[in-house]
């Protein structure tokens, strides 16, 4: 009796350690996924120098259409953070995105939310000359 007990009890814990696993590998997902997109969008920046500004009359705003691409992506609440303005070339033009990963896990066990940070900052040089 005791070692059907230990069995099922064995068999649980086992259980619940896979699937801790299993969703470990879905947070790393995420955080390749912030980090390909934050690596995206300093590119872009780079390109255009900058995010949002206007210059000559031409009103630049790449920030709408990342910002759309994120909510594409299911990074919708995560915080944006990017450098305001244009930057002249061969200065720095950066993007950082910060939010936070639930793990669902471990409410089976009775612990309300596990929350990891993701925080993700990529600087670029600006291609752009403005005169």
């Amino acid at each position: 009796m005791s070692n059907t007990i230990s069995y099922f009890l064995t068999m649980i814990f086992s259980l619940f350690f896979v699937v801790v696993i299993l969703e470990s590998i879905l947070f790393a997902g995420e955080v390749v996924k912030v980090h390909t997109f934050v690596q995206h969008a300093a590119e872009l920046g780079a390109k255009y120098g900058g995010y949002k500004y206007n210059y000559n009359g031409q009103n630049i705003n790449i920030l709408d259409d990342l910002e759309e691409e994120m909510i594409n992506q299911n990074l919708g609440d995560f915080q944006v953070d990017y450098t305001r303005d244009k930057v002249n070339y061969n200065e720095d033009v950066f993007f950082a995105v910060r939010g936070q990963y639930t793990f669902y896990t471990f409410r089976l066990i009775g612990f309300d939310l596990i929350k990891l940070p993701i925080y993700a900052k990529k600087i670029q040089s600006s291609q752009v000359w403005f005169r």
